[in-house]
C-alpha cells in the first residue's frame, strides 16, 4: 500500500506538470504526532484505530472517490488515472481493513476472494503434487 501510495503521488505530480502546473508542497501539521504514535510500542490494533486505518467507513457515506470524477471538464488521460487511483484506492482499503482485521483477530477475515482464490491454488496443487506422486512411484 505504501508503495502504492508513492506511485500516485509521483504520477499526479506527473500530470500535473504535463498539464503546466508545478506542485505546491504542503507541510503535515500532524506529521511528527504520526511518527510518534507509528514508532511507540503501542499494538498495531491501537495504531489503526488511532490513525483510523482500516475501519470501514459508513455506507451511508457518499462516495467521495467517484465525486473526483464528477467534473466534466476533466481530459481523457487525467480521467484514466483518476479512474486507476480510484481502483487502486479501494483495493487499498480493503488490504487495511484486512491487516486491521489480521491485527486484532489473529486471521484474515473469512471469505475474501483472497482467501477463496488461494484456496482453489492450494487445492489445484494439492491435486497436481498427488498425479506427479503416482506417475513417480509406477516409474
Amino acid at each position: 500500500v505504501a508503495i502504492r501510495e508513492a506511485e500516485h503521488a509521483w504520477a499526479f505530480e506527473k500530470r500535473l506538470c504535463e498539464l503546466g502546473y508545478s506542485l505546491i508542497e504542503k507541510k503535515d501539521t500532524n506529521f511528527k504526532k504520526t511518527m510518534k504514535l507509528v514508532r511507540s510500542e503501542v499494538s498495531d490494533v491501537e495504531k489503526f484505530e488511532k490513525l483510523k486505518i482500516g475501519q470501514s467507513a459508513g455506507e451511508e457515506e457518499p462516495d467521495q472517490l467517484l465525486q473526483l470524477l464528477a467534473d466534466k471538464s476533466i481530459d481523457a488521460q487525467t480521467g484514466a488515472l483518476l479512474g486507476r487511483f480510484i481502483a487502486e484506492e479501494r483495493d487499498s482499503g480493503r488490504l487495511l481493513t484486512q491487516a486491521y482485521e489480521i491485527a486484532r483477530n489473529g486471521s484474515a477475515v473469512a471469505g475474501t476472494p483472497e482467501d477463496e482464490a488461494l484456496e482453489q491454488i492450494c487445492r489445484q496443487l494439492q491435486s497436481l503434487t498427488d498425479k506427479v506422486n503416482a506417475l513417480t512411484a509406477r516409474n
